[in-house]
């Protein structure tokens, strides 16, 4: 049987969510059905794809806040026009569109190579993420230009149900063309790796570490769990705070851990090549979100072993349920996170009691299950 020719887009392989997304993707297609390509715009890469993936670059530099609007104009125009050189190259049956790279996906195809099929996956509310653009003329241009191509694919990828409402209510999006998919996990390889030996190394004593893993952007709004700190240190509570990952955020968040006094207790570990064997010996991990379209790290953390804490960011019942596979408090609301906090530290059997009933939805995002609503959903677009 001849091979379905797909070829992956994505802006570059950071180590963000969606990158994660695809290169869990990568490793489990089935090479016997599939002929993969991966087209990037930009040379970075903290993960390494499989060597058998055929790569094609835009070789594009990376922008910076401080782009201004010619530039961005500019730096889009050569996307569009490297993806489509990318379409005439490999030839694909279908296109996969991960994150950054499906705005220009429909309208390079559209221009330049209509014969492939066109699948959009969107892990952002993309309402809530345009609101980010400062600028009101760009935010208006994205909008419009979401909602005039994204009805224009054969079909979407979401997350969660959240985002297919988003989707719905900002850009009219018809359901029908709407596909809820979790985000898939190599559960074993997590667990296998949480159980390497860390390279960080945590300060001697005894107390309660919590902890939180991601981009330290806006909108993880890890400014409420610093507060948050502030409260438990003040009651007297031993504990401290590790933060993973690294974000425009990070000095503001280490300036505001000194004005709370609470700069001790509050690391910032940054980077970490195996968030895992560190996550593991946290007594809680917490997402303060603003928003989420699913959380990787909650479903990660539940699967080694740790209890969640999340914001009830829109949507998040579909997934995280309070009481049952989390704990869930208001979004912004750092008396609340706190006594959340202090809660599942004090109570062992609830601690358990989460991260066992959350096996359910660790199972329900496992690598080979979610594969299979991947290969259902491309031949679906093939007919």
């Amino acid at each position: 049987m001849e091979k379905i020719r797909l070829l992956c887009c994505i802006h570059d392989f950071r180590g963000r969510g969606a990158e994660k997304l695809l290169f869990t993707l990568l490793q489990k297609f089935n090479r016997e059905k599939y002929h993969i390509g991966v087209f990037v715009y930009h040379d970075t890469f903290r993960l390494e794809i499989p060597g058998d993936v055929e790569l094609l670059s835009a070789h594009l530099p990376p922008a910076d806040a401080s782009t201004s609007l010619l530039t961005i104009f500019r730096m889009n125009i050569l996307k569009m026009f490297a993806l489509s050189k990318a379409l005439s190259t490999f030839q694909p049956d279908v296109v996969l569109s991960v994150a950054g790279t499906n705005i220009a996906l429909i309208i390079a195809k559209y221009l330049f190579y209509r014969k492939t099929k066109t699948i959009l996956s969107e892990h952002t509310l993309p309402s809530a993420h345009t609101k980010e653009t400062k600028s009101p003329a760009l935010r208006f241009l994205i909008n419009r230009l979401i909602t005039l191509t994204y009805s224009r694919a054969d079909l979407l990828i979401v997350p969660s149900k959240g985002v297919l409402d988003d989707l719905q209510r900002h850009y009219r999006m018809m359901p029908e063309k709407i596909k809820v998919i979790p985000v898939p996990l190599d559960i074993k390889g997590i667990q296998d790796r949480s159980r390497e030996v860390s390279e960080y190394v945590f300060p001697d004593g005894e107390y309660y570490k919590i902890g939180f893993v991601g981009s330290l952007s806006r909108e993880k709004n890890v400014t409420s769990l610093l507060k948050a700190l502030s409260i438990l240190r003040k009651q007297g509570l031993d504990i401290r705070l590790f933060i993973v990952g690294e974000g425009p955020e990070k000095n503001f968040l280490q300036d505001l851990a000194k004005k709370l006094a609470v700069e001790s207790f509050a690391h910032f570990l940054g980077y970490q090549n195996n968030p895992y064997a560190i996550m593991k010996n946290f007594d809680v991990v917490i997402m303060p979100s603003f928003y989420e379209t699913f959380s990787y790290v909650m479903v990660e953390a539940i699967a080694c072993g740790v209890p969640v804490i999340s914001t009830r960011w829109k949507g998040c019942e579909n997934i995280y349920r309070n009481m049952e596979n989390c704990l869930l408090v208001p979004v912004n609301d750092h008396g609340e996170l706190a006594c959340a906090i202090k809660r599942l530290i004090d109570q062992e059997e609830l601690r358990s009691s989460l991260v066992e009933r959350g096996k359910e939805l660790v199972r329900k995002c496992e690598v080979n299950a979610v594969l299979e609503q991947y290969d259902e959903a491309i031949k679906g677009v093939l007919g």
